[in-house]
């Protein structure tokens, strides 16, 4: 037993001495239960850029979920998730992949961040909401429809502050050239446009355009009040509104009538999506009036 002493004692020092290398700020709890499913780290280099979205691959990595926040630390942290590009190859958002990350891993994940979920689960089905706030005032909120216990689909609201006057927008995450650049040309673009207004007054423009990827399951929708159809701008524009929907036929997509792109401008896809990589404030086009019924 002595020899057995002095021989499991430098061990014991050497691994009492070792230091643990932080996964994510704030500390991790050393007793939180952790979760198998992909993380998604706010940042991406340009080799991943320039990757196409069939060669990505989503990490692999053991997620531990964060001690439970305060508001202002829970804004601090998702914040950054507006600002930059989704770092893991869609289908997926902020690591959760569908038809592969369990419902009871998403909500060991967002209860430790301390929020409080809405939930509705009934044989098999249903969906899991949360909330969270921008810091502009407003929540935004991720519904995750649930099939047999996994996430089936994923819906993204996030709420997208007006850009103060010569500011960027800070939702790029969700802009047409960050998608653009990530996942491609998309499969198709589709348009709205309407008149609104008070009687005897001059007209104001609503504009709806939606972005479909059908080889990543990724729909975007952007609308907004106020537009200049002569001169849209997609990049500029002040919309009111942003709606993702993720995974293979996900719940309540648009379903009113649109014009393509191709009718309702003079641009291809391929010059639509060249177009969005250029200078935003010459990435303009004409939404030809006379197109919309």
């Amino acid at each position: 037993m002595k020899l057995l002493s002095l021989l499991l004692t430098p061990i014991l020092a050497f691994v009492g001495c070792t230091q643990v290398s932080p996964m994510i700020q704030p500390r991790q709890s050393a007793t939180a239960p952790t979760i198998t499913t992909p993380v998604l780290t706010p940042v991406i280099t340009d080799a991943e850029l320039s990757t196409p979205s069939s060669m990505v691959e989503s990490p692999s990595a053991t997620v531990t979920p964060l001690d439970t926040l305060k508001p202002a630390q829970i804004t601090e942290t998702l914040q950054p998730l507006l600002q930059e590009p989704m770092n893991c190859a869609v289908p997926c958002f902020w690591g959760i992949t569908p038809g592969k990350t369990s419902l009871e891993d998403v909500r060991i994940f967002f209860s430790k961040l301390g929020f409080t979920p809405f939930e509705k689960v009934y044989e098999g089905r249903g969906f899991y909401t949360i909330l969270y706030n921008t810091g502009s005032g407003y929540d935004s909120h991720v519904t995750f429809h649930v099939n047999n216990s996994l996430v089936e689909n994923i819906v993204i609201t996030p709420d997208i502050p007006k850009p103060k006057a010569g500011g960027l927008r800070d939702w790029i995450a969700y802009s047409p050239e960050t998608l653009i650049t990530r996942y491609g040309n998309p499969s198709s673009v589709r348009f709205t446009l309407s008149s609104y207004g008070l009687a005897g007054s001059l007209p104001n423009i609503a504009v709806n355009m939606i972005m479909y990827f059908d080889t990543s399951d990724l729909i975007v929708h952007y609308s907004g009040y106020n537009m200049t159809p002569a001169s849209f701008c997609p990049l500029t524009a002040s919309f009111d509104h942003v709606r993702l929907w993720i995974g293979n036929n996900p719940p309540d997509t648009p379903s009113f009538e649109t014009i393509p792109l191709e009718k309702a401008t003079s641009l291809t896809i391929d010059q639509f999506a060249q177009l969005m990589k250029e200078e935003p404030a010459k990435a303009c086009f004409t939404l030809k009036e006379e197109a919309f019924p």
